[in-house]
């Protein structure tokens, strides 16, 4: 984890990662920077800015979208204060596989919420 509002997110990080997900705004250039320090065959999960090109190297990469609705995030607190919130777990993976778990999904073929383990 890297406060990126303290420090440049680049300089800070130190890989190669078997996964890096990136939930900082970044330029394009800082973007290719960080997906270079992703494992060869590891996975870039990024929500904001996508690299320019490609990694290569196996490097999986896969774009996130957040929806940010502060009334949905607040009746979330609300229930989860009240110990009325469930959540269903169909699946519990490793880390290792958490690339097959972004292609389970981008296929539809999950059958709930997946934990994904250290």
């Amino acid at each position: 984890m890297i406060d990126y509002t303290a420090t440049r997110v680049v300089e800070a990080a130190k890989g190669p990662f078997d996964v890096v997900v990136n939930l900082a705004p970044t330029s394009p250039e800082e973007t290719d920077a960080l997906a270079a320090l992703t494992e060869d065959g590891g996975a870039f999960v990024t929500a904001t800015t996508p690299p320019t090109t490609a990694p290569g190297r196996g490097v999986q990469v896969v774009q996130m979208a957040v929806r940010s609705d502060a009334a949905q995030l607040a009746g979330l607190l609300k229930r989860a204060a009240a110990g009325t919130l469930r959540i269903d777990v169909a699946d519990r993976r490793p880390l290792a596989d958490l690339a097959a778990v972004h292609a389970l999904a981008g296929q539809g073929a999950l059958k709930g919420k997946t934990v994904i383990t250290l």
